[in-house]
Order: structure tokens, then C-alpha cells, then sequence
């Protein structure tokens, strides 16, 4: 995951495929290097630090090139934004034990993308849940590498909400998910991940 992170952030040119999306990690990161003075008066910086490693591994998995695939090649981004930000922030905090807080935001991370499962939907009992996905093209860039930032920086909000708490909740976990299954089952079937719906068919093609 963080040679993954590395990698992104280093690389530069256009995405292959077509749509002509050009690898914007090594430009981000510049960017949020060259404004080191004002990062530090700036409350949310660290949202773009979480951002850009999102981004970078996902422009690596447009590209091809090797990133772990958890829980899906198209969120692959979450995970590896979410540990490293814990461990850059966090490590060391006698008040936040390295596997409490880790594993929490990285099952965080996961049920932030549980719904974007639509290669792991299969038939009958092996059947799991029908996320709705709508890449344009087909390929896994657009809106696909924005999606994985959002969806680090909803997990670690996530997990601070948990920790926040008293484990208790009107409505479990499991509720969640069962809904989420009835919900997929429900949906079109344009809108799970067959480019027949959303925005795959809402851009015009030049």
C-alpha cells in the first residue's frame, strides 16, 4: 500500500483508456509541499495530505500497475489513505492504542465502499450486494479516483464518531447491510456497474 501511495505520487502522464485523464497525485503533492507555511495555519490541511494518497494509489490502479485490492481494485485507495494517515498522526499516542484505532478506521474504510461491489455480485446464495457504479467508459477513473478520497475522509470522520461514542446504536451494523442487499437487489440493473446508466451514459462522447 505505501509503495502504491509512493508510486502515484511520482508518476506523471495521461491514464490509459481513452478519456484522456491526466495523473494529477505528483502535482497535488507539489502543490500542497510548496504551501508548507500556510499548511500550518490551516485546519484542514491534513484532509489534502489523506486526498492525494486516496488519489494517487487509484491513478495507479488506472494505470495498471500493482495495488492491493481491498476490498475492490476500484476502492483501493480508501485503506492505504486511511492507514497511513493514522500513522503519521497518531503513532506513538499512549491514548490511542495502534490497533484500536487503525483497525477501526480501516473497517471504516471498508464499509465506506461496501456499496461499490458490483464485480463481487454473483448469482443465488454466493450472491453478496449489487453497488451502484457508474464509471464513464467503463474504466475505473472517472468518478471513480475523486470517489476514494471522499471515501478515506468519510471513514476517518467515521471512526471518530465511533470513538466518540458509547457502542451504542439505534441501528446495528447488520441492519445496515441487509438493507443495503435489498437495496441493490431492487436497483435497475443499468445502475450496477454495466455503463448502461448514470453518468457513463450522461457524457457526450467528442
Amino acid at each position: 500500500m505505501d509503495a502504491s501511495i509512493d508510486a502515484g505520487c511520482c508518476s506523471t502522464g495521461i491514464l490509459p483508456g481513452g478519456l484522456k485523464v491526466k495523473r494529477r497525485a505528483p502535482q497535488i503533492a507539489a502543490d500542497i509541499r510548496n504551501r508548507h507555511e500556510a499548511n500550518l495555519t490551516d485546519p484542514a490541511a491534513m484532509m489534502d495530505w489523506i486526498n492525494l494518497w486516496a488519489m494517487a494509489v487509484n491513478e495507479e490502479n488506472a494505470a495498471g500497475s500493482k495495488v492491493v485490492t481491498a476490498p475492490t481494485n476500484g476502492a483501493a485507495g480508501i485503506i492505504p489513505a486511511v492507514i497511513r494517515f493514522y500513522r503519521r498522526g497518531y503513532r506513538g499516542r499512549a491514548d490511542l492504542p495502534a490497533r484500536r484505532g487503525c483497525g477501526r478506521c480501516a473497517l471504516q474504510a471498508q464499509r465506506q465502499h461496501i456499496g461499490c461491489r458490483g464485480r463481487l455480485s454473483g448469482r443465488g446464495r454466493r450472491r453478496l450486494l449489487d453497488g451502484g457504479c457508474d464509471p464513464i467508459g467503463g474504466l475505473v477513473q472517472i468518478p471513480c479516483i475523486e470517489r476514494n478520497a471522499m471515501g478515506a475522509i468519510k471513514a476517518i470522520d467515521a471512526s471518530r464518531i465511533a470513538m466518540i461514542g458509547d457502542g451504542t446504536h439505534v441501528v446495528t451494523l447488520d441492519t445496515v447491510i441487509a438493507t443495503m442487499l435489498q437495496t441493490g437487489r431492487d436497483m435497475r440493473d443499468k445502475y450496477k456497474e454495466t455503463s448502461k446508466g448514470g453518468l457513463a451514459v450522461s457524457v457526450v462522447e467528442c
